[in-house]
């Protein structure tokens, strides 16, 4: 995979937070998926329309998310992975529906993630945090 750098105005200061936080690898990753983003937005312009609350309204974009998940399991091709992420960004910028909106969340709230063995996990620190809780809960229940 090609690597790029975040872009020049991006203070050093990030660049090594993001890379001390998830590695040099995924950091890389993420700044040249950002760019890939940005690429297909421009080139697609023509075909698709301008992003605008306008130019997406009426469009499904579950059924256009899950079309390109279906590809990218098809073909393996990480260009719908690109495209999806640009879909998700469509949405969080003009929400599809009325009751869609932003609340940050806890790691108490996060559903943690699915293991390749089909098990349920969460991130070392958050099952401390987790069971710190549980524990001052019943603590104080008794």
């Amino acid at each position: 995979m090609t690597t790029f750098e975040l872009p020049e105005r991006t203070p050093e200061y990030v660049w090594n937070l993001l890379r001390d936080q998830v590695g040099q690898e995924f950091a890389s990753t993420l700044a040249w998926a950002v760019r890939g983003m940005v690429d297909r937005v421009v080139m697609s312009a023509p075909k698709y329309g301008k992003i605008t609350p306008e130019g997406v309204r009426g469009r499904d974009w579950e059924a256009s998310i899950r079309q390109r998940w279906e590809k990218y399991q098809e073909t393996g091709n990480i260009e719908w992975l690109l495209d999806i992420m640009n879909f998700l960004c469509m949405m969080c910028t003009f929400p599809p529906r009325p009751q869609d909106h932003f609340r940050p969340t806890t790691s108490e709230e996060s559903p943690g993630y699915i293991a390749a063995d089909g098990t349920h996990r969460f991130n070392p620190q958050d099952i401390s945090a987790r069971e710190r809780n549980e524990r001052r809960s019943q603590r104080s229940g008794d």
